[in-house]
C-alpha cells in the first residue's frame, strides 16, 4: 500500500540515536557531536520531511568532524582537501571549525533573550511539556547579567513575563510551570511581540536573540509563510538573531524553514527527551553563544574537466565563481560543504575565501587558502583498482551525504506514489555506504544507514 504525500508525515519506524561521546584527538582537531537540525532529526525518527525540505547539509554537518580549530583570536578555521571520487571525478573538502568550549558563565556575552512560546492546542499530547522541561534545563546555566522575556501565545500573543534578569529564576521557573495548551495558533502575533520585545531591550553589547518554540502551525491571523518570513527578516536585519525549535511531527516545514533561512540560523527539531538534552544542555552553547555572522564563502575551480556541483547547498554563480551564504555560526560549531570536480589529465586547484562577522568584535573577517591536487600524483592502487576516497575524513562526509541524497530521493518519489523507485534510491545509497563500512565500523555511518534500511522495512 502506497502513502499518499499528505500522509507522509506519520511515523515509519522509530530508531534509537546512537550515543557520541566528546573526543579531542589532539590539541588543534576536534570530532564532536554536530548540531541539531530538522531533517536528521525528522530521519532519526523515522519520518519523511517534504522532499524540499530534506537538506543534505544538515546531515554531514550534524555527525563528528575530525577538524582543525581556531587559533588565537580567530572564530573560524577552514580546511580544504581533495580525495578521489570516481576515475573520472574528484571531491573536494571544506571544512570549517569555530572554537570549541566557551564558559558560558564568564566568556559568553550577556543575553537579551525572549521565548517565544507556543501555548496552542495542538501543542497539546506531550509538546508543550516537552517545551517547558527543555527551557527549565537553559534556565539553570544562565547568569545574573542574562535577561529573559517571555511572550506566549494561542488565539492571542501576550506578554507573559515581562523582562527580568535571571536571579528571578523562581519567577521564571513559575511561569514556565504554569503554562498549559488551548486555543487556536496566532504564531505570527507571537513572534512579532517576541520581536518588539527584543528591540525594546536592545543592547549592541549583549547577544539579542529570540527563540521560537512550536509546532508551526499557524491558523489565525497572518498565516502567509513568505509574508510572515519577510517580517522576521526586517528584525533580523536590525541585529535581532532568530533560533526556531520545532517539536513533534506534523511540523509546518515550510514555514519554520523560511524563518530559519530568513535569519540565516538553524531550524532544530524537538522530538523525545534525548533531543530536549541535546538541544538545550549539549547544545546550549550553539544555541545561544555566537561566535560568526553574516557568512561568506567564495569558491573557484581551475582546471575542472566540466561542470562542478556543490552537494547540498544552493550556491550563485557568477562566472568561474561560486558563492554560498552559510548560516550563522556560533560556538562548538562545525560545516562541511563538499564540491564534486570533473578530473580530466590536467592538475585542479581551488581557491576559497571565507568572509565573516566576527560575533565577539563586531570585525570583518577574511581568511583565504588554496589547495591544488594532481591525481596522477595522488594516485594509488589496490587489488579493486584506483583507490577512492583513501581520506578517512572526507570518505566519511560523502557516504553521509550520498545516504542522505538516496533518503531525499525516496521521499520525492514517494510523494509521487512511486514506490518501486522510492525502494531504489534508497538501496542505492546504503550499497554506496556498504562499499566503504562493514556493518558497525562507524556510528555516524550506522546512524544514517539505518534510518535507510528502516524506511526500507516499513515500505
Amino acid at each position: 500500500m502506497l502513502i499518499t504525500s499528505t500522509q507522509l508525515q506519520r511515523p515509519l519506524v522509530t530508531l534509537g540515536i546512537l550515543a557520541m561521546a566528546i573526543l579531542v584527538t589532539s590539541s588543534d582537531l576536534r570530532a564532536q557531536h554536530g548540531v541539531s537540525s530538522a531533517s536528521m532529526g525528522f530521519a532519526r525518527a523515522g519520518l519523511f520531511m517534504p522532499s524540499e525540505s530534506i537538506r543534505i547539509e544538515e546531515f554531514v554537518s550534524y555527525h563528528r568532524h575530525n577538524l582543525p580549530l581556531p587559533t588565537g583570536d580567530d572564530r573560524v578555521a577552514m580546511d580544504l582537501r581533495w580525495d578521489r571520487l570516481a576515475a573520472d571525478r574528484g571531491v573536494l573538502q571544506i571544512g570549517l571549525a569555530t572554537p570549541e568550549h566557551i564558559d558560558l558563565k564568564k566568556e559568553l556575552r550577556p543575553l537579551n533573550l525572549v521565548l517565544v512560546i507556543d501555548c496552542s492546542g495542538s501543542m497539546s499530547g506531550g509538546r508543550l511539556e516537552s517545551v517547558n522541561r527543555g527551557i527549565l534545563l537553559m534556565v539553570d546555566r544562565l547568569r545574573p547579567t542574562d535577561l529573559v522575556t517571555i511572550v506566549t501565545y494561542s488565539t492571542e500573543a501576550h506578554l507573559t513575563l515581562p523582562a527580568c534578569d535571571i536571579t528571578n529564576v523562581r519567577a521564571i521557573k513559575r511561569v514556565v510551570n504554569s503554562l498549559y495548551p488551548g486555543g487556536t495558533t496566532n504564531l505570527h502575533g507571537g513572534l512579532m511581540l517576541g520581536y518588539e520585545q527584543a528591540m525594546l531591550h536592545y543592547d549592541p553589547e549583549k547577544t539579542n536573540r529570540v527563540i521560537l518554540l512550536t509546532d508551526g502551525i499557524a491558523n489565525r491571523g497572518v498565516i502567509d509563510p513568505q509574508q510572515i518570513a519577510a517580517e522576521s527578516r526586517a528584525y533580523n536585519q536590525e541585529g535581532i538573531d532568530l533560533s526556531t525549535i520545532g517539536v513533534g511531527h506534523d511540523l509546518n516545514h515550510d514555514l519554520l524553514r523560511q524563518l530559519a533561512d530568513a535569519g540565516r540560523g538553524l531550524f532544530h527539531f524537538i522530538d523525545d527527551s534525548q533531543d530536549i538534552e541535546k538541544v538545550f544542555v549539549n547544545e546550549l552553547e550553539s544555541l545561544l553563544a555566537p561566535a560568526a555572522n553574516q557568512i561568506r564563502l567564495s569558491l573557484s575551480i581551475e582546471g575542472a574537466a566540466g561542470d562542478v556541483e556543490v552537494i547540498g547547498y544552493q550556491p550563485t554563480r557568477r562566472g568561474d565563481r561560486w558563492r554560498i551564504d552559510l548560516d550563522h555560526l556560533n560556538y562548538g560549531a562545525t560545516q562541511v560543504i563538499l564540491v564534486e570536480v570533473p578530473i580530466g589529465d590536467q592538475p585542479v586547484a581551488a581557491t576559497v575565501q571565507l568572509r565573516y562577522d566576527d560575533a565577539v568584535s563586531g570585525e570583518q573577517r577574511r581568511v583565504r587558502d588554496r589547495a591544488e591536487w594532481d591525481r596522477r600524483a595522488s594516485q594509488r592502487t589496490s587489488r579493486r583498482g584506483t583507490q577512492v576516497l583513501s581520506d578517512p575524513e572526507v570518505r566519511k562526509n560523502v557516504t553521509i551525504a550520498r545516504v542522505a541524497q538516496a533518503i531525499r530521493d525516496a521521499a520525492g518519489h514517494w510523494e509521487q506514489n512511486d514506490e518501486r523507485r522510492a525502494r531504489r534510491a534508497l538501496r542505492r545509497g546504503v550499497n554506496f555506504a556498504r562499499e566503504f563500512y562493514r556493518p558497525g565500523q562507524d556510528a555516524d555511518v550506522e546512524r544514517v544507514v539505518g534510518i535507510a534500511d528502516g524506511y526500507l522495512e516499513r515500505m
